[in-house]
């Protein structure tokens, strides 16, 4: 059965000491290689997105692959509805990351197809380039003021999720989400792992 990584929910510090989005720079936090880029105010005001060391990159390989406003394939529904069902949860979705917005190519309980980055939890998922796992997102000062979580109604309370990695830049995430705060068993984020890369 394979063990949670501590590592995976630790807290991400955000200064203004960071470094600038457009020039990171080694005071910024890292973690596997990942620099974080400038909040220029604390959350929920943000006006920069988290970016990664390779942002230029992964920006030009997402706008290759063509995946952006593409009809969806049907498989990925079908691997959306998987990760809920595997999941135990009510809320999957497959986003891919744009520089400024994050769009579902796949989506199963949820009413958008697509959000701001600066509001979005899979934002933060690939600027800390692992596996997130957070029980309850309101005790998580990498995700408490953000809308999704204050929402009145179908807020996201639980989310667990992995980068999606191609050629070795992460052009989105695969992540199942609840809108009540709850534990993730090892054998779902086992499972979830299996299907980032299937």
């Amino acid at each position: 059965t394979p063990k949670p990584d501590p590592a995976a929910n630790r807290p991400l510090r955000r200064s203004a000491h960071c470094p600038a989005a457009r020039a990171p720079g080694p005071r910024g936090g890292r973690r596997r290689g990942i620099r974080l880029g400038r909040i220029d105010s604390p959350d929920p005001k943000m006006t920069t997105p988290l970016v990664t060391h390779d942002e230029s990159d992964r920006l030009a390989l997402l706008h290759t692959s063509k995946l952006l406003d593409a009809e969806v394939d049907p498989a990925f529904d079908a691997l959306a509805r998987l990760v809920a069902a595997q999941l135990n949860c009510p809320m999957a979705a497959i986003h891919l990351i744009d520089s400024h917005r994050v769009w579902a190519m796949s989506r199963v309980g949820l009413e958008h197809r697509q959000c701001s980055r600066l509001e979005s939890l899979c934002t933060i998922t690939i600027a800390q380039n692992g596996r997130m796992v957070v029980a309850d997102t309101r005790l998580d000062e990498r995700f408490a003021d953000l809308p999704w979580v204050q929402r009145d109604s179908g807020a996201i309370l639980a989310y667990a999720a992995m980068p999606l990695v191609v050629e070795g830049h992460a052009l989105g995430t695969i992540c199942g989400m609840d809108n009540k705060a709850r534990e993730w068993t090892p054998l779902e984020v086992a499972r979830l792992k299996d299907l980032a890369v299937a």
